[in-house]
């Protein structure tokens, strides 16, 4: 295949990206302008709020009351809705899943089907701190107490939630299980789903074993390290695509401290290994099937901010195509 026909292949390439491109901003266009017609969550979230606390006042009203009759009058319920309040067991109103077996038993609780249904009262303030619960998870770290009555009230449970941005979704939460000690006030680690290569307890060390005034620090620095950890497969996983023409066989661990791909240019195939660093390409193996010269400029290119590798890599293809 000569020079000309690689272009040509390349425009066509590029062509079909720009093409999707521009779909895709048409959706997004049309996805603007139906969310600008809507009202925004925090709208709804007061709105919501003020009309709980509007039937709240509604609910204490009793129309009925009088000097005579201190005690306001009820509907006599039918059989059918005193079955339905008997059998009826009411959702959680925040399910927390993906959990292992490790730290499971932290969060079940024995359910008992009740014989009645909860006041308005309870049910609109659960409502309510449920819904103040999701908008702080939309930051990524949420705090919540220990779901099991056997536990002491010295426990915490932290949940640290991902963002995919090339999938747009949120991956699996990691969830941090914490106990502190009433004498030292210091909080330890009891279990957690975090992955091994973020070393937590050792990092939890470095805090001063989590004393409270640092204990908001360390899981920032937890989630700091899963977020770029996440943001590189992402990155990965988009150059793949992106390069499918000359990136094959891609080798990657959940830490990506290592990378490794074949790569085919012209008629030279050979093996790529990349290490990563927090943030970074720190060091690139090109193993043949080029010059030492172009070899040397390729991982020149390809060492740097993870951030920027997507440019760098369409450098390195053009000086091993030279």
């Amino acid at each position: 295949m000569t020079r000309l026909e690689d272009l040509h292949q390349d425009n066509a390439s590029l062509e079909h990206e720009i093409a999707q491109l521009e779909k895709r901003k048409a959706d997004l266009l049309k996805e603007i302008e139906k969310t600008q017609k809507r009202k925004s969550p925090l709208d709804a979230l007061k709105m919501l709020n003020k009309s709980l606390q509007e039937n709240s006042k509604t609910n204490h009203i009793a129309s009925d009351i009088s000097p005579e009759n201190p005690t306001p009058k009820r509907r006599k319920k039918s059989k059918r809705e005193r079955q339905f309040e008997e059998e009826y067991v009411p959702p959680e109103p925040v399910k927390h899943e993906f959990f292992d077996e490790s730290i499971s038993k932290y969060f079940k609780t024995p359910r008992t089907t009740p014989k009645s249904l909860e006041g308005d009262d309870t049910v609109q303030e659960k409502t309510k701190n449920v819904l103040i619960e999701n908008v702080y998870r939309m930051f990524g770290i949420t705090a919540f107490p220990v779901k099991d009555p056997s536990c002491p009230d010295t426990q915490l449970g932290v949940r640290i939630e991902i963002f995919n941005e090339l999938e747009f979704r949120f991956e699996t939460p990691h969830y941090i299980i914490l106990e502190q000690n009433p004498k030292t006030m210091k909080w330890c680690i009891l279990n957690h789903t975090v992955p091994a290569f973020v070393q937590l307890r050792t990092l939890a060390a470095s805090y001063d074993d989590l004393s409270s005034q640092k204990l908001f620090n360390f899981v920032c620095h937890v989630r700091h390290i899963l977020q770029l950890t996440s943001l590189k497969h992402q990155i990965i996983d988009r150059l793949k695509f992106r390069y499918k023409k000359y990136v094959s066989s891609l080798q990657k661990d959940i830490s990506m401290t290592t990378i490794k791909f074949q790569l085919s240019i012209k008629e030279a195939e050979t093996g790529v290994t990349m290490r990563c660093g927090l943030d970074s390409v720190e060091s690139v193996f090109i193993e043949n099937g080029f010059t030492d010269f172009q070899k040397r400029r390729a991982c020149n290119l390809l060492k740097g901010d993870i951030h920027t590798l997507m440019d760098r890599f369409g450098e390195a293809v053009e000086v091993l195509t030279e």
